[in-house]
């Protein structure tokens, strides 16, 4: 790519660039249908890095917009999958690169938190400051800091 673009710089440039056929007008009519329902990994593994150095050879910036459309429509998508999907291999299937890699950090991140929710089951005290903080008169609390009901 990045050779194609140094060539066809300039005012006489040596090649004329054709966009990728993913980004032509046909897949962008799709991807702007339901782009949730279209197989990326199937598309390119790296869709939306080779988008990124695609649009460069896209004058009308058709390509930037339905780069952006897909991700925010898959984003949601992706988010939902990670969050419900218990271990599931046949999910990840229909994600290219970049999308697995939020999946999957979001698998993680979700994880992490159920293990610091059920973990961490200790009783709340108050902070030093609210304790020593005169006009906290309200809620009674005992010489550890803890609060009475």
């Amino acid at each position: 790519m990045w050779l194609v673009t140094e060539m066809a710089a300039g005012r006489q440039p040596i090649v004329n660039p054709d966009l990728p056929k993913i980004y032509r007008e046909a897949y962008r009519e799709i991807l702007k249908a339901d782009a949730s329902a279209v197989d990326l990994h199937k598309f390119n593994l790296y869709f939306y890095e080779l988008g990124s150095y695609a649009k460069s050879f896209d004058a009308k910036g058709e390509v930037q917009d339905v780069l952006l459309h897909t991700f925010k429509t898959r984003f949601r998508h992706i988010m939902d999958l990670a969050d419900n999907s218990i271990s599931d291999p046949t999910v990840q299937q229909k994600l290219d690169f970049l999308e697995r890699r939020i999946f999957e950090d979001g698998h993680k991140a979700k994880g992490k938190l159920n293990d610091w929710l059920w973990v961490t089951s200790s009783t709340m005290e108050a902070a030093n400051m609210v304790v020593n903080h005169k006009k906290r008169k309200r809620v009674d609390l005992d010489e550890s800091g803890n609060f009475n009901v």
